[in-house]
Parts: C-alpha cells; sequence; structure tokens
C-alpha cells in the first residue's frame, strides 16, 4: 500500500495578506519619493526659467547702456513718465513657450504650466510655483547684479518659502542659507559660497 502524503501548494491567507501589506507599505513611500522627486526637478526647470529671462533681461539692458553711454543704470522713463525698471517681458530676446498674460494685456506677468513669472517695476524677477506662492514656494533673481559686474545670477537667486512651511524644501534643492527677513512671514534662502 502506498502512503501518500499532503503537500501544501499555495500561500496561505496570512501570508499572502502580509505580502499585499508590504508592498502597499513600499507603494505609499514610493510615491511620496517620487513626488518629491518630480517637485524638485520643476523647481529646478523654474530656476532655468527665471536664469534665462534674467540673462536676456541683461542682454536688454547693455544693449541700452550701449545707445545712451552717459546712462549708468537700464532706468528709463515711459511715456507718461514714470521711471521704469524693468522692460515689458516681450520685449526682451526670448520666447516662453506654451505661455500666457496672467492678465489680459498685462506685460509683466506670464503664466506656464507650472509657473507664473512675474517682472514687477522693482527689478526682481519673481518665478512662483503656481498662482498661490503662499501654498509652495516662489524665486527671487536679481538680474541687476550681473550689469557692470562679474557676479553671476545664480549667486543672488533666492528660494523663498513661506515661514508656516518652513524651510526644508530650499534646503533640499540646495539653498542652505535660511533666515527670516525681519518683520516678515517667510524664509529667504540663497546657495552656500
Amino acid at each position: 500500500m502506498k502512503r501518500y502524503q499532503k503537500i501544501s501548494a499555495g500561500f496561505t491567507l496570512a501570508e499572502l495578506l502580509a505580502v499585499v501589506i508590504i508592498v502597499g507599505m513600499l507603494s505609499i513611500l514610493g510615491v511620496g519619493y517620487y513626488n518629491k522627486s518630480v517637485e524638485q526637478a520643476r523647481f529646478r526647470e523654474g530656476e532655468a526659467l527665471g536664469i534665462a529671462i534674467a540673462e536676456s533681461y541683461a542682454r536688454w539692458c547693455h544693449e541700452r547702456m550701449l545707445e545712451n553711454p552717459t546712462k549708468d543704470s537700464c532706468q528709463y522713463t515711459s511715456s507718461n513718465g514714470t521711471a521704469i525698471w524693468t522692460p515689458p517681458l516681450s520685449s526682451l530676446d526670448i520666447e516662453i513657450p506654451r505661455s500666457t498674460p496672467c492678465n489680459e494685456g498685462d506685460l509683466r506677468c506670464i503664466k506656464t504650466k507650472h509657473f507664473k513669472i512675474e517682472f514687477p517695476n522693482d527689478g526682481v524677477l519673481h518665478v512662483v510655483r503656481g498662482d498661490d506662492w503662499t501654498k509652495t514656494y516662489q524665486l527671487w533673481l536679481n538680474p541687476s547684479v550681473r550689469i557692470g559686474g562679474n557676479q553671476s545670477f545664480k549667486d543672488d537667486i533666492r528660494c523663498v518659502i513661506k515661514k508656516a512651511r518652513g524651510p526644508e524644501f530650499c534646503q533640499a534643492v540646495g539653498y542652505l542659507n535660511c533666515s527670516v527677513p525681519s518683520g516678515q512671514d517667510y524664509y529667504a534662502c540663497t546657495r552656500p559660497k
């Protein structure tokens, strides 16, 4: 008489549930890291876009100063007598693909898929992630640092983030010197030199 041994094939329910739980936990961690890396890549995209616009502004300014060598800055006077420090974005020799004005007729603010780029008349270029920077971050570039000097735009870029969010995102993308300016509710972070 032959004896047959019962052979168990497959997994028990407990083993299967353990595997499902482990895979679920790994996927949750993976999605978090993926989202973080996507946001850091978008930050770099905004940084590159800001630097390209700032360099275009420096070229525009340099050409204006060559036309009138007595000028010591790029300031000019508009037709209504207002002192203008920054040109309309349409005056620059750069094309930003798939961009639209923030508001109809707005010459100093455009939107792309991920950023709002503002070039107000204070000479500082703002690259804002999304529409509301209180929920994200923004970059401040000061293109005038390059005019008449050898300083790079990258030496004067600031990653700005609301105080409530903390400086961790800016620090994660390399802007380590963070401080809260007196009386403000945001961190301004710069790169170490």
